[in-house]
């Protein structure tokens, strides 16, 4: 038995074959934007833990007395900005946010310790930051919220 395939069946799989097509166009595209945002998680993430760690390890860097993950992340991000990277700009970017990320969270962890010394009237504020001591002074806090102190 002989199977006759006319114009109209032609047309109707080649349709369907270009809707597969932009199914898997469409599966790609999303694949790719999914990917996109887990490495710009993992950099910025990334370089938020590392200046962690060398804040944890060093009590802290500066460099002409701006603190390293402040000035690294402006810098990374000036750069990217002026496209010094080329192509790969975004990925400094994101470097750059981490760097940024982690003096906001030093910063910010600073001025809670000084209000949670404040409101209890405390002479030590809990800084969690597991260098063997167990808090700050206010003077400390305020200093590593980047409040001036003393004269």
């Amino acid at each position: 038995m002989a199977m006759t395939i006319t114009k109209k069946d032609a047309q109707h799989a080649v349709a369907r074959l270009e809707t597969i097509k932009k199914r898997i166009a469409n599966i790609r595209e999303q694949a790719e934007q999914t990917t996109e945002r887990l490495i710009t998680t993992a950099e910025v993430g990334g370089a938020a833990f590392a200046m962690g760690v060398i804040q944890g390890k060093t009590g802290g860097v500066e460099v002409f007395g701006v603190p390293l993950e402040l000035g690294l992340g402006l810098g990374l991000n000036a750069f990217a900005l002026l496209g010094g990277a080329g192509k790969h700009s975004a990925h400094l970017n994101n470097v750059g946010n981490g760097c940024l990320a982690a003096y906001a969270t030093t910063l910010g962890r600073g001025v809670g310790a000084t209000w949670k010394g404040k409101a209890l009237g405390a002479g030590t504020a809990t800084s969690g930051l597991g260098s063997g001591r167990h808090g700050l002074t206010p003077m400390e806090a305020m200093a590593a919220a980047g409040i001036p102190v003393g004269g």
